[in-house]
């Protein structure tokens, strides 16, 4: 009796799959249907007139098993010979194909032409696909690793999406494009380097992808779009370039290793959550490019201890940094002229607020989570009394509010100069951005010299970092 249930669940598993392509290619997709079957294989005409075809989907039983997509095809009702140039919208979505071979010739994969296919391991693309289109291998969960071909120009948007098992991708040179949520949870994705012709990373581009470790993002990147890396919990440290002028809502939220990040002067916003529940960062520079930071935009950081707002900020965000427990140490620009509510709520170990505006910013319970009995408030000199007189600044004891000679958060930022290593990298915090950088390996040879404030090392070892007229001693260890 089991066996016969068992026989019928299998039947109504394979009914429903049916039944779902069906539906599938019922709704939206082309009118057209296929022309001509060669060797189990359906195909249809591009145009009437033309001798190319794609491979389209069937009515009939789904595509099984090991699949060879030729290069031409013969149609014996028509006597010619067509040109095959592309894998149609949803031709093989939802069967059970094992594998793939694309032969040479074949210049693009269409939308959702793959999605699906749970039992997909194996695929081979030709050099000619210069396209990749949307979800056209979603939800490949056993497919482990792809060549792309060098060709390649455009990844749609969800095209590697829920693929759980793909452990290796090199995204080649020619891709100027990737859409949205292409690499959304592929938790086995370790490294990726995006090439020189992306401009931006889209939503949801690498979210969840929990495995990764490494990010290499080109210099003419501008714009990290919303959720692009949120819940990479995997990063350690990643290095936003120089151009990028956006990070959007919850870009990073969540990368709950991530303990070192540098952001680039260009920068001019940090928006909401963008930064939220990176639970390993210790310190922060917001750099004079930024005028607002947004709300939540680094709440939940736990292990965050010290906070440094330069120049050129105006504003802080609602509830920016709540429930970062471990700040110690907090410094405001000279421009910043609000602070939003609960910014700074929970955020109950902070000593010392150095703040550089002669008027006090505007606050509506921002500082309600400070202990302002044991924080000693840094003003600038002259302006204790309208500091003590300030409804929200004045709740700080008078004997807490003293005044310091300033001329700016940058005059000071040199004075805290720390070099670390994790990996094979050597960081550099609380130097000048101007300031040349020198690092030594063996035999006191020169390795580098510049700007830069990441620096990746060649071996393990003893190494000597030269800023400002100082030297610092640094051990390198990783595998």
């Amino acid at each position: 009796m089991s066996f016969d249930i068992k026989i019928m669940n299998h039947m109504k598993i394979k009914f429903l799959k049916t039944l779902t392509l069906a539906i599938i290619l019922s709704i939206g997709l082309s009118a057209k249907a296929y022309v001509f079957e060669s060797e189990g294989i359906y195909y249809d005409l591009i145009s009437e007139e033309g001798t190319t075809v794609e491979v389209t989907h069937t009515y009939g039983s789904p595509y099984f098993g090991d699949i060879t997509i030729p290069a031409y095809v013969y149609d014996a009702y028509k006597k010619r010979k067509f040109k095959v140039v592309s894998i149609g919208d949803n031709a093989f979505s939802l069967c059970e194909v094992t594998s793939i071979i694309i032969s040479e010739g074949i210049t693009s994969i269409c939308n959702s032409a793959f999605k699906g296919c749970e039992s997909l391991t194996s695929v081979t693309i030709p050099d000619d696909v210069t396209s990749i289109g949307l979800y056209a291998f979603s939800g490949c969960k056993r497919l482990s690793s792809i060549m792309l071909p060098d060709e390649l120009m455009y990844i749609g948007s969800g095209a590697f999406q829920y693929c759980y098992q793909l452990a290796s991708v090199t995204i080649p040179n020619k891709v100027t494009s990737i859409g949205s949520a292409a690499f959304e949870y592929c938790n086995k994705l370790t490294s990726i380097t995006i090439p020189d012709g992306v401009e931006s990373i889209s939503s949801y581009t690498f979210r969840g992808c929990t495995g990764l470790t490494s990010v290499i993002m080109p210099a003419g990147i501008t714009n990290i779009d919303d959720y692009a890396f949120q819940d990479c919990s995997g990063l350690t440290y990643i290095k936003i370039p120089e151009g990028v002028i956006s990070i959007g809502s919850y870009a990073f939220s969540g990368c709950s290793r991530l303990t070192y990040i540098i952001i680039p002067s260009g920068l001019t916003s940090i928006s909401s959550y963008a930064f939220s529940d990176c639970a390993g960062l210790t310190s922060i520079t917001i750099p004079d490019g930024v005028k607002s930071i947004g709300s939540f935009a680094f709440t939940g950081c736990t292990g965050l201890e010290s906070v440094k707002i330069l120049d050129g900020v105006t504003s802080i965000g609602y509830c920016a940094f709540t429930r970062c427990l471990k700040i110690t140490s907090v410094t405001i620009g000279v421009n910043v002229k609000k602070i939003e509510y609960g910014a700074f709520d929970e955020c109950t170990s902070i000593l010392e607020i150095r703040i550089f505006n002669p008027v006090p910013p505007k606050c509506n319970s921002s500082l309600s989570g400070v202990n302002k009995s044991n924080c000693i408030l840094y003003v600038p000199q002259g302006t204790k009394e309208a500091y003590s007189k300030d409804p929200v600044w004045g709740e700080f004891f008078n004997f807490n509010i003293v005044e310091f000679e300033t001329g700016g958060v940058n005059d000071i930022r040199s004075q805290e100069v720390k070099v670390t290593a994790i990996d094979n990298v050597i960081r550099i915090t609380g130097s000048d951005d101007n300031e040349i950088i020198s690092v030594y390996g063996a035999n006191c040879q020169q390795i580098y010299k510049g700007k830069d404030k990441t620096i990746e090392v060649p071996t393990s070892g003893l190494y000597l970092v030269k800023i400002a007229g100082k030297v610092y001693k640094m051990m390198v260890n990783f595998f």
